[in-house]
């Protein structure tokens, strides 16, 4: 895909947390914390990247949703920090820096 909008993201990154943490859709919003609200430990971050990665074909550094220092809070701590927003504008990030348009 050439172009995503920045909904199409959203509601994937969303399918992905349902799916990865067997969570309530309901439960998916934006500032929701991905570890402290909606349960997710080290190999749910781990089944989370590599499902966002085959859906939006791009390739995530393995420490950028890594609980240790250097990812994507780097150095603060990731539990405290990574809520679904941060993720879908971390998506949006990657798919711009491989040539992705996203759109409104």
């Amino acid at each position: 895909m050439n172009e995503w909008t920045e909904s199409q993201i959203y509601e994937n990154v969303k399918s992905v947390l349902v799916a990865a943490l067997e969570a309530n859709p309901e439960a998916i919003q934006p500032q929701a914390l991905i570890i402290t609200d909606l349960g997710a430990e080290s190999i749910d971050l781990l089944d989370i990247t590599f499902r966002l990665e085959k859906i939006f074909h791009i390739k995530i550094p393995e420490q950028y949703l890594s609980t240790e220092s250097g990812g994507i809070g780097e150095g603060k701590n990731v539990a405290e920090i990574l809520n679904v927003q941060l993720l879908v504008d971390f998506v949006k990030q990657m798919l711009k820096e491989t040539g992705i348009r996203i759109s409104q």
